[in-house]
């Protein structure tokens, strides 16, 4: 009798201390809402990384390859023999892809190693060797993204003044298809879409805030959705009639 009772006041201490430590827990969640930020993060990155390789689109070989070397390499080409008139590769203009997706150019060194064989009229392909260039080139994008929305959590907290509101819309960011499945490919859009929203969530925290650093983001991330494509050009207008109306 004496052994079932040790028994069952061990059990008892053992549960209190299990809810206890729940209760511990959700308190640092109520307190540090930005840690469950973690968990859409894990999942963009799970679904992104599917089949990165495996597909190709339209226009995107233009940027890696073009058969040999595509616009991303003549960019940085031209930015090392100084010939500043070649850096403009293209009327997007796509520079900030080519500083984000240039990364792959750490590792891919000769890209012609993709030709296996060449002729007048055909070339035949290495198809493990496209999938390490698709792969080098595409990942520094999906990583750049994700993690930018570490930004969207931040200004969006700033603009709304809650931890909730800026973990639910920048989770609602960072889940969007569309997001995911840009940030896949070697393109302009992929990083104006991202720049573009910056500037626009940082515009909206300078009117409400009425400090100079938040001016300074918008105007800043305004000039990368510039260098990224010029359809990011509507923005001025717009934020000039917002802040003469505001």
């Amino acid at each position: 009798h004496r052994s079932s009772n040790e028994v069952y006041r061990a059990f008892i201490i053992k549960d209190m201390m299990a809810s206890l430590h729940k209760s511990k827990i959700k308190e640092k969640i109520s307190r540090r809402p930005h840690l469950l930020f973690f968990i859409p993060l894990f999942i963009y990155f799970f679904f992104g990384l599917q089949h990165l390789t495996q597909f190709e689109t339209a226009d995107e070989h233009l940027w890696m390859y073009d058969p040999i070397k595509g616009r991303i390499h003549n960019y940085w080409d031209a930015i090392e023999n100084r010939n500043w008139a070649a850096t403009r590769i293209n009327d997007k203009p796509g520079i900030t892809l080519a500083y984000v997706s240039g990364i792959g150019l750490l590792f891919e060194k000769n890209p012609e190693e993709r030709i296996v064989e060449r002729d007048t009229y055909f070339r035949v392909y290495n198809p493990k060797k496209t999938e390490e260039i698709n792969f080098l080139f595409r990942l520094p994008i999906l990583i750049f993204n994700g993690l930018f929305c570490l930004f969207f959590f931040w200004i969006i907290k700033k603009l709304t003044d809650s931890d909730w509101l800026a973990l639910i819309f920048s989770s609602l960011i960072l889940l969007n298809p569309i997001l995911i499945g840009i940030s896949q490919i070697v393109n302009p859009d992929s990083l104006l879409w991202t720049f573009s929203t910056a500037s626009f969530l940082s515009f909206l925290t300078y009117l409400k805030k009425e400090e100079k650093r938040y001016a300074i983001l918008s105007s800043t991330f305004l000039g990368l959705s510039l260098l990224s494509k010029y359809s990011s050009v509507m923005f001025i207008p717009f934020f000039v009639l917002t802040i003469a109306f505001h």
